[in-house]
């Protein structure tokens, strides 16, 4: 439905309308979802171009499929490339939707975790507890979003070797997780395996 969608906008406004971006960035989510991550990437990059001649460098509109590149990024562990992206959305998310946005929160966590697998502790953890600060505040303390936050600072703390800490966010995140998504849950199986 998507290619159907985007055969029709180009066909009726050009290759260049915003609407056309909406579509190419609904079909790259599927195929992110569906580890295309190729096919995504491309897809993302060209209503990148769109939006940011539409909407400006510096729009929410933007910042959205930067972070979406940055996902697919994290997802293939380039994090060189996740901390780039990931940057730069946290910069318009901050300007534009405020620096204590749950939506600015994903951006820090995303951030944190390619400081995490560079080394960079010291600025993943203060990316971690910034974002679960947000979370906390904005969506309160059993949201699944706490939980992702959790867990990715447990994978820290394991990676100094702070196992005690490791162990507390892993259980924590792993409570959340039984009581919002279900026992039987794939997020719970994750938590599991990780503590």
């Amino acid at each position: 439905l998507y290619q159907r969608t985007i055969e029709i906008w180009e066909k009726a406004l050009g290759s260049n309308h915003p609407r056309l971006a909406t579509s190419l960035l609904n079909l790259a989510s599927v195929y992110a979802d569906e580890g295309r991550n190729d096919e995504a990437e491309a897809l993302y990059k060209r209503s990148l171009v769109i939006r940011e001649a539409a909407f400006g460098l510096d729009s929410i509109q933007v910042a959205t499929i930067v972070n979406n590149l940055a996902a697919i990024y994290e997802s293939e562990e380039r994090y060189g490339d996740v901390e780039k992206f990931a940057k730069k959305a946290l910069e318009i998310a901050e300007k534009t939707i405020g620096p204590e946005n749950p939506d600015t929160a994903k951006v820090l966590r995303k951030l944190g975790v390619a400081y995490d697998a560079q080394g960079r502790y010291a600025e993943a953890d203060a990316q971690f507890k910034r974002a679960l600060d947000i979370f906390t505040k904005a969506l309160g303390p059993s949201h699944r979003y706490v939980a992702t936050v959790l867990i990715s600072q447990g994978h820290l703390f394991e990676h100094q070797g702070r196992y005690d800490e490791a162990e507390q966010a892993y259980k924590r995140a792993l409570a959340i997780n039984e009581k919002s998504r279900g026992v039987n849950h794939p997020e719970v199986a994750r938590g599991l395996n990780d503590l």
